[in-house]
């Protein structure tokens, strides 16, 4: 069974202009996020080891999760 790691990150500028970055990866791979100059990373909204469901911004709890 494949699996994935999935983040969702909320960046917050200086300038309160938010931003949602998001990565994937198969089993076994890494995801790397960096916050664009300017911002820092203030949470994370969403993190999962399985099968999630959904897309950037949007992803669920698939039927695999850990």
């Amino acid at each position: 069974m494949k699996r994935f790691f999935t983040l969702i990150i909320l960046l917050v500028s200086v300038y309160s202009n938010a931003q949602v970055l998001c990565g994937t990866a198969d089993e076994g791979g890494v995801v790397t996020l960096t916050a664009p100059a300017g911002n820092i990373i203030t949470s994370i909204e969403f993190a999962s080891y399985g099968t999630p469901n959904g897309t950037c911004g949007s992803f669920t709890i698939g039927s695999c999760d850990a």
